[in-house]
């Protein structure tokens, strides 16, 4: 799966020069993680199916409510994810990758499949 490539996208978006990091979950987590999963599944899949952008939006919304549910990850992991992505991409780490595949199998999946 393109997990690695995921993650990239959509943690590091928010972290770049010149925008301010955020110290919790908010408005700004939440747009970096949508717009960076969904470009990533749209348009950058790896070795995972491509998703239309309406699929990849309800994917990545759901990702993003279960990483931030009581039961999700906890900010501090969220960012030790992200810095540990941004120091030296690689595959997703178990916790975050299950939440992902989780709302993929939820979802209808890509277009025509």
């Amino acid at each position: 799966m393109a997990c690695g490539a995921l993650l990239l996208l959509f943690l590091v978006a928010g972290c770049s020069a010149g925008r301010s990091v955020p110290d919790d979950y908010g408005a700004t987590t939440e747009r970096n993680f949508t717009e960076g999963c969904t470009t990533s599944m749209t348009e950058d899949p790896g070795d995972g199916p491509s998703y239309s952008t309406a699929a990849a939006q309800s994917v990545c919304g759901c990702a993003y409510e279960e990483v931030t549910s009581p039961t999700g990850l906890s900010y501090e992991r969220f960012r030790e994810i992200n810095d540990s992505q941004e120091a030296e991409p690689s595959e997703l780490p178990d916790d975050l990758r299950e939440i992902i595949d989780r709302c993929r199998r939820a979802d209808a999946g890509p277009d025509g499949g």
